[in-house]
Parts: structure tokens; C-alpha cells; sequence
């Protein structure tokens, strides 16, 4: 890490959609080490693009728990 440089955590409940985006309008935010990682948490989840989960042959909504480690 670069001096001065903090790591903090951020843990978001998300619903990933049939197509494999994550619903930011339904972003949870579960714990956070505060509102600079919490933001940098929530871009990143925009961005990111998942599996979609499967019920008999076709896509459906799933809700999942990320914890994502943010340097900044």
C-alpha cells in the first residue's frame, strides 16, 4: 500500500438481476468503515456483472451478501 493509504470494509446486500447486473436502486449497505469506502463499494458493485442464477432452465433474481475490500 502506498503511505497514508487506508483499507476498509464494506458489506452490501445486492439483487442480482435476470440479466447479471446488480440492482443498484436495491443496494443494502450491511456494515461499512464509512462513507468514502461505501461509495467506492457502490461503484464498483454498478460495474461488476454476474452469472445470473438459474431455477429450472431460466434466469431469475437472487439476492446475494458481498464484502468487498476497498483500498484508498
Amino acid at each position: 500500500l502506498e503511505p497514508g493509504a487506508r483499507v476498509g470494509r464494506v458489506v452490501l446486500q445486492v439483487v442480482i438481476e435476470k440479466d447479471g447486473r446488480a440492482s443498484v436502486e436495491r443496494v443494502k449497505v450491511l456494515a461499512t468503515d464509512g462513507e468514502p469506502f461505501t461509495a467506492r463499494g457502490l461503484a464498483a458493485v454498478a460495474a461488476l456483472r454476474f452469472t445470473p442464477a438459474r431455477y429450472k432452465g431460466s434466469a431469475v433474481h437472487q439476492l446475494a451478501m458481498l464484502r468487498l475490500e476497498i483500498r484508498r
